[in-house]
């Protein structure tokens, strides 16, 4: 009798604490361009993506903070989010793109970030993210980098 009573709590007690919810799907996410990056022994990787979910466009950029890069062995991983239609998402490109010939620091609100560009010496654009939380980060990129994540070549 006392196996018995052993065995059906053990049945319950499994049904209660082993459930298992039921699948759900995610829409499709569309990957736009990735660009690889060398810091010596590190490789990174910056990836643009978006996901379409009624009617809008759901955007994030994927990049390493290239300022922990060297602060110690596991840099930091960031995202930026924002939705933006077609024309948003090119002027988004252009005031990239325009950075290049600037000399002075450029602003931008994506999302609810603020995006800061600085050209660099040696052909590259330097991007800085001010993020809603207070921190931030920083990516480089050359124009031909910028055109391969934006998936314009």
């Amino acid at each position: 009798m006392r196996v018995v009573i052993l065995i059906l709590f053990l049945i319950i007690s499994s049904n209660i604490c082993a459930q298992i919810g039921t699948s759900k799907k995610t829409d499709k996410i569309t990957e736009i361009g990735s660009v690889e990056r060398i810091f010596g022994d590190y490789i990174s990787v910056y990836t643009l993506s978006y996901l379409e979910k009624d009617g809008d466009n759901f955007y994030g950029l994927v990049f390493t903070n290239e300022q922990t890069l060297y602060d110690d062995d596991s840099p930091d991983q960031k995202i930026l989010t924002f939705t933006a239609n077609q024309d948003e998402f090119d002027y988004l490109y252009n005031f990239l793109l325009e950075g290049f010939k600037e000399d002075q620091i450029r602003y931008l609100d994506v999302g609810q970030d603020i995006v800061k560009t600085l050209p660099l010496i040696n052909r590259f654009l330097y991007i800085y993210v001010n993020f809603k939380d207070g921190t931030y980060a920083s990516l480089k990129l050359t124009k031909r980098q910028l055109a391969k994540l934006f998936g314009k070549k």
